[in-house]
């Protein structure tokens, strides 16, 4: 992300500046490979130092057998010869690309480097390294309509997608003999990121870059902490009236994250009970039929049988959202986390585990299709990006946002004192 006139120069971002200066896109004779950034010596105050630079693997490019990449030195192809890469002037076990003004891949521009290499299963493998607000900016991008986003929600995304990064980044770390390669995907596996957000000649485009820039540049650096650690705080596009408990989603072994409880959601509740067919967004209340053929997949990807023969219902959290869910098939029977159940049958299809009904019923036999209906999009945890849209337009600023998606969390600026 390219600083405005100065701000490289605040102490804050300083930091920065010594990243920013290694970007030069690779001439044709060096063969070098790149080293990594400075290691910080330890956490804490230390924190800005480990996220200046971060690694975002792209798995849509996965196993592609050619890509082209533009940068300072031109167009290049890129392309596998055996366990080497290629981009028709030199090989190498890997090849980095990208400077001062980034690399464009498949003409998407992505403000960092990008390391080429080949991918264990075939074809090729893309890893980029961007400074952290850059990367930032992307997922804010990706993750939200930019058109209609309120400053207030901007804000309170930005600093929801650096916390999830650095939250994310440390586990990572610790598990890795080489801390430095910690990754993050470039998908929803993670935090969608599609490339820098590049307007058009239009001007609600400029308007909209102009108010992603300043929203990630106003929170630089702005991360949520849970007693005393950072908080990988995950976020979903509706809660559907109540959002989720952290560890009963997702199970972790942090105390502190067994804690963080969910919230009513004033928004979707408004729009649960009064659904408005103007609203841009579209319906809170959705419905799904899964035909006899989706179950018998279920069935079988379960290992429970060639057919399901009833599903009853396992735990539910207080505000009736699905954790657990007991599948019964004529060859056994297995309880899977809720979550899973939507990676089985679709994400996009059981859009999430509000379901407030059901037919045939928990418990009834099912002798065709599964009828579902329930509300919201997504896991549930944690920020509710709708509900954040609705705050903001409420007046709420970010901070109170953030209170209230991840409450007793405190939002701190790395390297500096913590906020009140």
């Amino acid at each position: 992300m390219s600083a405005p006139p100065g701000r490289a120069a605040a102490g804050k971002t300083a930091w920065l500046l010594p990243l920013l200066l290694l970007g030069a896109c690779v001439a044709p004779s060096d063969q070098q490979p790149r080293g990594q950034p400075a290691e910080a010596a330890a956490p804490g105050p230390h924190f800005a130092a480990i996220l200046a630079e971060v690694r975002v693997h792209l798995p849509q490019h996965d196993r592609a057998e050619t890509l082209e990449i533009a940068c300072e030195t031109g167009l290049l192809r890129i392309s596998r010869r055996g366990n080497l890469i290629s981009d028709g002037t030199r090989e190498a076990p890997s090849l980095p690309f990208g400077g001062p003004a980034g690399v464009r891949i498949l003409g998407v521009l992505h403000r960092g480097k990008a390391l080429i290499e080949p991918h264990p299963l075939g074809g090729l493998k893309v890893t980029l390294q961007l400074p952290i607000e850059a990367y930032i900016e992307g997922v804010v991008a990706a993750e939200i309509s930019l058109w209609s986003a309120q400053p207030a929600e901007l804000e309170a995304q930005a600093i929801a997608a650096r916390s999830y990064a650095l939250g994310t980044l440390l586990k990572r770390r610790r598990r890795l003999s080489n801390p430095s390669l910690a990754t993050l995907e470039g998908s929803t596996q993670d935090q969608a990121y599609r490339g820098a957000f590049e307007p058009d000649s239009n001007a609600g485009s400029r308007s909209a870059a102009r108010r992603l820039h300043t929203a990630v540049s106003r929170t630089e650096g702005q991360v949520l902490f849970l007693e005393g650690q950072p908080l990988a705080a995950r976020y979903s596009a509706s809660c559907g009236g109540h959002t989720a408990s952290l560890a009963q989603v997702f199970p972790s072994p942090i105390s502190a994250e067994q804690n963080l409880e969910g919230a009513p959601c004033a928004g979707c509740q408004t729009r649960a009970e009064k659904e408005d067919p103007s609203d841009p967004r579209g319906p809170l209340r959705w419905q799904v039929t899964f035909s006899k053929a989706d179950l018998r997949a279920l069935a079988s990807n379960l290992g429970i049988g060639s057919q399901l023969l009833r599903y009853e219902l396992g735990q539910r959290d207080p505000s009736g959202r699905w954790l657990s869910v007991v599948l019964v098939g004529d060859r056994g029977q297995k309880e899977i986390p809720a979550d899973a159940l939507r990676a089985e049958l679709g994400h996009g299809r059981l859009r999430s585990t509000r379901i407030v009904s059901s037919w045939p019923h928990a418990g009834d036999p099912i002798e065709g299709g599964l009828q579902l209906e329930g509300l919201g999009h997504g896991h549930g945890v944690g920020l509710c990006q709708e509900g954040a849209r609705d705050a903001a337009q409420l007046g709420w600023d970010a901070r109170r946002i953030l209170a209230w998606a991840y409450p007793g969390t405190e939002l701190r600026d790395l390297g500096l004192p913590s906020r009140p």
